[in-house]
This record gives C-alpha cells, structure tokens and sequence, in this order.
C-alpha cells in the first residue's frame, strides 16, 4: 500500500514528530504541543523496512503494544518510500506475561515482536562462587 492511499490519512501526527531519544528537542513536538520520543530506529536491508525499538524497563502492559503501532504508523505514512515493506516494530521489556502478550497481539495487524530482556547474561549465576582451578 502506497503512502497516498494509506488508511487513516487524516492522522495530525506525522513521522518528523517522532524523534530518537537522544535528539530530543523541546522544539520537536506535534501540533497538540506533545513529544513523541522513539528509542532507536533502524533499517533492516535484508527485510527492507524500518525497524522501531522500543525499550521498557518494567514488564509488558497492553499500551506498551498501543504505542509502538502508534510509530508504526506514523513511520509507514511519512517514512517509508514506495520499495520498501512496512514498518516493524520490536518491544523488549523486563518481563513478559505470555498470556497478556497474546491477548494483546491477538488483534494487531502491525508486524511486532515482544521481548524479554537479561538483566544478566545467562550462565553468570552459575559460575558465581566457582574459582577457576
């Protein structure tokens, strides 16, 4: 789908809205005076589409999911050139309960993925305490 025949066009919120985290002015706002902040944007060649990361330092919620497809299609509408596939979006959280995820996912149409993260990587519980020989 072209980006001139993309549904709910008349969204006011545009791609340039959405900023990276570390780029963040207080001039880079909507036409509502609010911020938009995405953590880290990156294209993916293989895929051929924006990748929007989203980091959460708690567990999933629901509006978690609202907000990445929230970017998604502000990306899609303002980003993406005609060549390239959807945006997909990539929510890593602390910690995820796989039935709220479901629920949650069950009637998103946008390409998305929800992560755990480590707060430590795996196999130093084990070795802690354990002097080499």
């Amino acid at each position: 789908m072209d980006q001139a025949t993309h549904r709910n066009s008349n969204c006011p919120v545009r791609a340039e809205h959405i900023q990276l985290a570390q780029s963040v002015t207080a001039g880079d706002t909507d036409a509502s005076g609010r911020d938009f902040v995405l953590d880290l944007l990156i294209f993916h060649r293989r895929l051929n589409a924006l990748v929007a990361i989203e980091f959460e330092v708690d567990r999933f919620e629901p509006e978690h999911l609202g907000k990445l497809n929230f970017y998604l299609e502000a990306l899609d509408r303002d980003s993406r050139k005609a060549h390239e596939n959807s945006a997909i979006g990539l929510l890593i959280c602390a910690s995820k309960d796989e039935e709220v995820v479901e629920c949650a996912m069950s009637r998103s149409l946008s390409p998305a993925l929800i992560a755990q993260y480590q707060t430590e990587p795996v196999g130093v519980q084990d070795s802690i305490g354990k002097a080499p020989k």
